[in-house]
């Protein structure tokens, strides 16, 4: 795909003059991008910013080939023919590039069109920029909640903790004690090798931590066990 991707054809510039479509296989490079950017996803530390990053030049890919097509239009209607169509002030790309993100984004007020060829080619412009691009924006939006799944876990995996020591009635300095345990494993290890569920939320806890819980739990009905007491009162 790389060799075909390279095919000389713009040397047939030297005989029928620039033309666009000989770029054409260029596009076979597509399979490299997407190659490339799996590769990063998969070995780099914040894989999240790598995915956003694919999504905006997806999103400025779009703009681009909508910009091209403006510029195209206005060349076959003629520069400065009407309105509409660009004026051949300043950097033509620029322009153009600005006029297809206010049009792909339904933002800023553009020049009406003057025919039929161009009301169709701003209403495929306002459709492309409706659908696709909230698609692009959902993937972005899916993107950030998968980036901040793990704390919404530990977030909830702490309510639920405080529920449960205070359904167990144990000591405000217990209670500051385990929530400044799962805190600090949290921001050193980012994760909590323990479930959301009341019987295996304090699983992960240290022995003595869990034991000190158990004996603040246990302790009142323990001693009211009559063999317990005598054991207690010999010692």
């Amino acid at each position: 795909m790389d060799l075909l991707s390279l095919a000389p054809l713009d040397l047939l510039y030297l005989k029928i003059g620039p033309n666009a479509l000989l770029r054409f296989p260029r596009l076979l490079k597509i399979q490299t991008f997407w190659e490339f950017f799996n590769r990063v996803d998969a070995v780099a530390r914040s894989p999240y910013i790598i995915r956003i990053t694919r999504t905006l030049i997806y999103m400025m890919y779009l703009i681009h080939l909508n910009a091209c097509a403006y510029y195209a239009m206005s060349t076959w209607e003629g520069i400065a023919s009407n309105t509409w169509v660009f004026q051949g002030i300043g950097n033509a790309y620029v322009r153009c590039f600005y006029f297809a993100t206010k049009t792909a984004t339904s933002i800023g007020k553009n020049p009406k069109p003057t025919n039929e060829y161009e009301y169709t080619f701003m209403t495929f412009s306002w459709l492309m920029g409706v659908f696709i691009f909230a698609f692009l924006i959902g993937q972005i939006r899916d993107i950030v909640a998968t980036a901040t799944q793990s704390k919404t876990q530990f977030r909830q995996l702490m309510d639920n903790a405080v529920k449960y020591m205070h359904r167990l009635n144990l000591p405000d300095d217990l209670q500051r004690r385990v929530r400044l345990w799962l805190n600090h494993t949290w921001e050193y290890q980012k994760t909590l090798n323990c479930c959301v569920d009341e019987s295996s939320i304090l699983d992960s806890l240290p022995k003595k931590m869990k034991t000190d819980i158990a004996i603040q739990v246990h302790y009142g009905t323990l001693t009211k066990v009559q063999l317990f007491k005598v054991d207690m009162i010999s010692h």
